[in-house]
């Protein structure tokens, strides 16, 4: 249990170790099975992430909304990062649910809510005169190249 609450506490230094603790009896037989040696194993491994660094991997069932939506935004960024021209909101939509990598379950109201709440915190935009989203990085490029052109 030591090593448990060494791992969390590095991951999250302001747990509570009591709750930490109090896990292992509360949860055994339900999700935990505890050994004569005093380890504990989860019934059903599929159920709880793995934590790696800052990095909790699993499947996205496991995850709370808020922790889904953070992890579609930056998958939404890094896609705007990667087509310069900048995406509408349907195409955005389209790679995400077509791409195994992402494995995103969105429909367009999630689109449009993770694209306002992206804009609101600058970090994406519409490219001026289309519908085509676009990171501010690629629009200062933009904006860049038309001064050279232009000048």
């Amino acid at each position: 249990m030591r090593e448990i609450l060494s791992a969390i506490i590095e991951y999250d230094p302001n747990v509570n170790p009591g709750t930490i603790y109090n896990v292992g009896p509360r949860l055994e037989g339900q999700l935990l099975e505890k050994h004569e040696d005093g380890s504990w194993t989860l019934l059903d491994p599929e159920i709880a992430p793995m934590l790696e660094g800052a990095y909790a991997w699993g499947a996205p069932h496991i995850f709370q909304n808020q922790e889904r939506a953070a992890h579609r935004r930056l998958v939404i960024v890094g896609l705007l990062q990667s087509h310069p021209a900048g995406l509408i909101a349907a195409d955005i939509r389209r790679r995400l649910q077509a791409n195994d990598e992402y494995r995103l379950d969105v429909d367009k109201d999630m689109i449009k809510s993770d694209l306002k709440w992206l804009k609101e915190h600058n970090r994406v935009t519409v490219r001026p005169g289309s519908r085509r989203w676009i990171t501010p990085e690629n629009q200062h490029r933009d904006e860049q190249q038309s001064l050279v052109t232009s000048g």
